[in-house]
């Protein structure tokens, strides 16, 4: 009876993992993300000058899962390579940000080629500096690091290459609270989705 119990237990597993796996998208991609942070707190050297706009490249890790053809969530990890708030790109980036956010994502028109989607999602973040600037935290204290509660919604689409390849297109918002509320930017992401 034990060993019946144990085969139908591993065969229901194996059943469920099927299913799910069936559900399960995993994505990658570039993105870059632009804004003015002139009006950011940074405490700077006499040589930066933050009153101009500046963008930054950026890496998108996603992994989703699809509980209907128009609901799913996704964990996802960006990493913003730096931006240089003196404009001078010819300098090692001033200012780094991560973040890991959970989100909902919403399809429609999905059994067309084209399939646009909204997505918004709330995680954690955080940024870093390197050593000519310095972060005002949210205590009025400063470092060279700091984190917080962070967001995105944003829009997009995406393209069906084939059965399980698609090419993902979307633009964003990215907020943020407590520290990071000073840092809030605009991307552009694009990339690949591949589906189980």
């Amino acid at each position: 009876m034990k060993k019946l119990v144990s085969v139908l237990f591993v065969v229901l597993c194996l059943i469920c993992g099927s299913a799910l796996a069936q559900n399960t998208y995993v994505g990658a991609g570039g993105a870059f993300g632009w804004n003015n942070f002139n009006e950011s707190e940074p405490v700077t050297l006499p040589s930066l000058d933050v009153d101009k706009a500046d963008g930054s490249w950026a890496i998108h890790l996603f992994l989703g899962y699809s509980f209907t053809s128009n609901i799913a969530i996704e964990g996802s990890y960006s990493y913003n390579f730096g931006w240089t708030p003196d404009g001078n790109k010819d300098e090692e980036p001033a200012i780094t940000r991560w973040s890991i956010l959970g989100s909902v994502k919403v399809s429609i028109l999905t059994d067309s080629t084209f399939v646009p989607y909204i997505l918004v999602g709330l995680g954690w973040g955080g940024l870093a500096s390197d050593k000519e600037l310095l972060l005002v935290n949210g205590d009025g204290s400063f470092d060279f690091t700091q984190g917080g509660f962070v967001g995105r919604v944003g829009s997009g689409v995406e393209y069906k290459i084939s059965e399980n390849i698609k090419a993902f297109s979307d633009v964003g918002y990215n907020f943020a609270f407590q520290a990071l509320r000073d840092w809030d930017f605009t991307d552009l992401r694009a990339g690949l989705v591949y589906g189980f």
